[in-house]
């Protein structure tokens, strides 16, 4: 080595001087912060109007809603299937009659605290990438039950839905102001995905 010192480095930007500076980001973490937590709401809301709403046994809200809304959304689906890019999926239409039907009872209500859990989850930013991932699905089940593929948004929320969960879990939005950033550095590196 000689004796000589390597020039100083400078950081990029205009003339040697300083880079300019990023964005804040604060605005849009405030708006993945109230997306999130408006969803949450929307879906505790949902939870506690299918249940509680009645003023019924928590056992004949989950047949009230199997009753009125399940079945009739599944038949819907088993009638007229969802017509994707000019084809019929009638895969679904079977799927629908030949497993959603038939388990009515376990799946109904299992949808409505699902629904209840989703909401808890947005709200607090817990386990926001899988809830999201689940409720993405969930939500693109009853769009394509309904005989909507995802360009008919304007006739169904559901698929608005869908894509705003699938982009909050895509984002990690838990980690957001919410207890998924505090999660994440506590799960095992394999679950971290979770949060």
């Amino acid at each position: 080595m000689s004796g000589r010192r390597a020039a100083p480095r400078t950081r990029p930007g205009a003339g040697g001087g300083r880079a300019p500076r990023p964005p804040a980001l604060w605005p849009a973490r405030l708006g993945v912060f109230l997306l999130r937590v408006y969803l949450g709401a929307v879906f505790l809301d949902a939870f506690h109007y299918k249940v509680f709403a009645a003023g019924v046994p928590l056992g004949e809200a989950f047949d009230l809603f199997v009753t009125y809304e399940y079945e009739p959304l599944v038949r819907q689906g088993i009638e007229s299937p969802p017509e994707v890019l000019g084809v019929t999926w009638t895969w679904y239409a079977d799927f629908l009659s030949a497993v959603m039907l038939p388990g009515a009872h376990f799946f109904g209500p299992a949808i409505l605290v699902f629904e209840g859990l989703l909401g808890v989850a947005l709200v607090l930013g817990a386990g926001v990438r899988l809830m999201g991932l689940l409720g993405a699905f969930l939500m693109a089940a009853f769009g394509l039950a309904k005989g909507l593929y995802f360009l008919t948004a304007a006739r169904s929320t559901n698929w608005i839905f869908a894509v705003a969960l699938l982009a909050l879990a895509l984002v990690a939005a838990g980690r957001v102001w919410g207890l998924d950033a505090w999660l994440a550095s506590r799960l095992p590196r394999r679950l971290r995905w979770v949060a």
